[in-house]
């Protein structure tokens, strides 16, 4: 699981510096994905696979009601970004990653990074972008509304 937070640099070459932990973690390669917010997430592959296939499991074509909802506009939005957008980079020995230019142009990537760990991916933010983080948040305000909508099913 990844942990933690750090300030790091993209070089003219749109080489990033994650760290040797990250690289444990993640293994030689991981996917870039666009997050919602002019930010890029690192999935190791196992993960990039496990939410692949839960998109998959919502879009079963097999079945009506899978069809139906990847003919909504904004499930085709979502699928456009996820399929055509993600990229697959490799980790090299010193826990660096190379961004490609078309990621870097769309969420504006350059000079200094914040890098927070969500534990199940990491996420990479231009510094004047990021968000600041919240020490006082409680377990109910971050999963309280899906407790109650799980007692509703």
């Amino acid at each position: 699981m990844l942990w933690g937070w750090s300030k790091t640099r993209i070089d003219g070459k749109g080489r990033i510096f994650l760290g040797v932990r990250v690289k444990q973690e993640l293994g030689d390669s991981a996917y870039v994905i666009f997050g919602s917010d002019s930010h890029v997430r690192l999935l190791s592959e196992e993960n990039f696979n496990l939410l692949k296939g839960h998109i998959e499991e919502q879009i079963d074509l097999s079945k009506f009601s899978g069809f139906l909802k990847a003919m909504d506009p904004s499930t085709q939005r979502f699928l456009r970004s996820f399929y055509s957008l993600h990229t697959r980079v490799e980790i090299d020995e010193q826990g660096r990653i190379t961004i490609p230019k078309f990621v870097r142009d769309q969420v504006f990537l350059d000079g200094e990074l914040i890098v927070y760990s969500l534990g199940w991916c990491v996420e990479i933010w231009k510094a004047e972008r990021a968000p600041k983080l919240e020490q006082d948040i409680s377990v109910w305000e971050a999963f309280g509304d899906q407790r109650e909508r799980e007692k509703d099913h």
